[in-house]
């Protein structure tokens, strides 16, 4: 008769072979190594699109007041290939920042070597990481989407049963005494032993081969449609024969600390992984992924070296507070696209040094745009005539604003020629001040933008004049510079070029069709030379899907 564990999913056959390839090759995609300056490196499985399951004692250093998240991250697919190689990731995203512990509870004493028995319900060493970015639905390195292995309820899931086979997968990170992380690894066990708490099972025995990185190794049983049954969590002995001995937590126990300790146990319980699409939705994905990445190439273009040294210096590093740039001026033509910068400034946000923009360039080229590790405030500058009625409102805006939080506050106003520069400059100086000081010591955690879009008219050339000078005379205090976006050359697109080239294969009829929007080096607005590539740039993206074969990841 087969265990109740098999009779309660009506799986009552032994370890099928599909079932565990299956069900391998979707853990391996969602296994990771976790890793937080001053911790332990350990394990973690994920268990929705940005939720990552691993131990606390993995993580306790980021559980603290104050924690420091710098250097904290999930990495997948470090694992060796067919060839006994590493796999060749290439452009794929496959290391994740860690943003927030989302639940954590501490281990029991006898979770602890030599810590007796003591068990408590509400101690179990787990915690629930949240990435800062949807990992499971973004592709892996062979282009399927990683998906994630719900984390199912505590009466979905039975308790393991003693002599019941299982396979634990998990990160290793120490090699002959050195502290090297190593590509991930699977071991076969079985399910000694219990250790009981107020007549339950608490935690139980196993003879999986653990090492350090282990901790938050997930436990799949083979004979029950490798379903997600416990957490490895300790090393506990060797017995006198030299076996291993480990411990893990039955996974109904973490679903019941979740249902009555956390305030929506529906956020992280049994999330739906997506499914395999048919070929409808894959030819909507292959389309939908041409636009994304024609998106992408198209508001990532350079226009000219003054943006590029704007660019460049926005999203340096830190200045010392009291010198600190946080509002910044940039005025263009209403037929010169300012979406596309902003959607730039978007993508690229503030978390990266100037020598990683190209990388960030490149990743959303192969993926389309992905969203902003800061909050993007957009907004619309105060329109009022009235200057009192302007001035409260901006304070309105920032008020909102939590001076703890991370931001990119994007604001715009269309003018015309009743715009008066007089009027103007006053209130942007006012406002850089209100946010030096609603921001106070957290000067990094703001950084504003604000977009000016001069309509077309008889006096706009002269109202771009006045734009240019603009703090000619140095800016004001808080202030950083003033640029103005208005037409783009032939030559100015070599570095563009150069980062499409490098994400996908250009070809001779890419190039001639870049060149045809020009005469010489004559200047275009950018949405003229946009509309021209349109088409070709779609067919370019086309191409190089259709020869990689993977709709969701163009590569060369």
């Amino acid at each position: 008769m087969p265990p109740p564990v098999m009779i309660a999913t009506g799986n009552d056959k032994r370890a099928e072979p599909e079932t565990i390839a299956k069900g391998l090759e979707r853990a391996m995609r969602c296994v990771c190594a976790v890793s937080a300056p001053g911790s332990q490196a350990g394990t973690g499985t994920l268990i929705g699109p940005d939720l990552v399951l691993t131990n606390y004692h993995v993580v306790e250093q980021l559980i603290a007041d104050g924690a420091d998240f710098e250097g904290a991250e999930c990495r997948f697919d470090y694992r060796l290939g067919e060839d006994g190689g590493l796999l060749d990731v290439g452009n794929t995203q496959t290391i994740f920042n860690i943003r927030e512990i989302l639940v954590a509870s501490e281990p029991s004493p006898g979770d602890v070597r030599d810590g007796g028995d003591g068990f408590d319900d509400n101690k179990l060493d787990f915690a629930i990481i949240r990435l800062d970015t949807p990992a499971g639905r973004l592709p892996d390195y062979n282009g399927t989407t990683r998906g994630w292995i719900p984390l199912p309820s505590s009466g979905a899931r039975p308790d393991p049963e003693i002599g019941q086979k299982f396979m634990i997968l998990q990160y290793p990170y120490e090699i002959g005494g050195a502290f090297i992380l190593q590509p991930l690894k699977s071991d076969s066990a079985e399910f000694t032993g219990v250790r009981v708490a107020a007549g339950q099972p608490a935690r139980y025995i196993h003879n999986g081969i653990t090492r350090r990185g282990s901790s938050g190794g997930p436990c799949f049983a083979t004979t029950f449609q490798f379903a997600f049954i416990a957490l490895h969590n300790a090393s506990v002995s060797e017995t006198a024969d030299e076996q291993n001995r480990g411990q893990a937590i039955p996974l109904r126990r973490i679903s019941g600390f979740i249902e009555r300790r956390y305030e929506r146990p529906a956020n992280i319980l049994g999330l739906a992984p997506p499914q395999n699409p048919g070929k409808d939705v894959l030819a909507r994905q292959r389309a939908e992924s041409i636009e994304r990445r024609k998106e992408a190439a198209l508001c990532l273009m350079d226009r000219a070296r003054e943006e590029r040294r704007f660019l460049a210096r926005l999203f340096a590093a830190p200045f010392p507070q009291a010198a600190r740039p946080l509002l910044h001026v940039v005025v263009c033509r209403t037929n010169d696209a300012h979406s596309h910068f902003i959607k730039r400034l978007k993508f690229l946000s503030f978390e990266s040094r100037p020598d990683g923009i190209d990388k960030l360039r490149l990743m959303a080229l192969t993926k389309g745009l992905s969203a902003p590790s800061r909050t993007p405030q957009p907004g619309v500058w105060p329109q009022q005539d009235d200057v009192a009625q302007r001035r409260q409102e901006l304070s309105d805006i920032v008020q909102l604003l939590d001076r703890r939080s991370r931001y990119l506050l994007l604001l715009s106003r269309t003018i015309d020629a009743a715009w008066s520069l007089a009027t103007e400059e006053p209130l942007l100086t006012e406002f850089a001040a209100m946010l030096a000081d609603h921001f106070g010591d957290n000067r990094d955690g703001i950084q504003a933008v604000v977009c000016f879009i001069v309509a077309d008219g008889e006096d706009s050339d002269d109202l771009l004049r006045q734009f240019a000078g603009l703090w000619s005379a140095g800016a004001p205090p808080h202030c950083g510079v003033c640029v103005r976006l208005s037409q783009v050359g032939f030559n100015e697109l070599d570095e563009w070029r150069a980062v499409l080239e490098t994400a996908w294969t250009a070809d001779d009829a890419f190039n001639a069709a870049i060149a045809s929007q020009f005469n010489g080096t004559q200047l275009k607005p950018l949405d003229i030379v946009a509309k021209g590539l349109d088409a070709s740039l779609c067919n370019y993206i086309a191409g190089t899907i259709d020869r990689s074969g993977k709709p969701g990841e163009p590569r060369p």
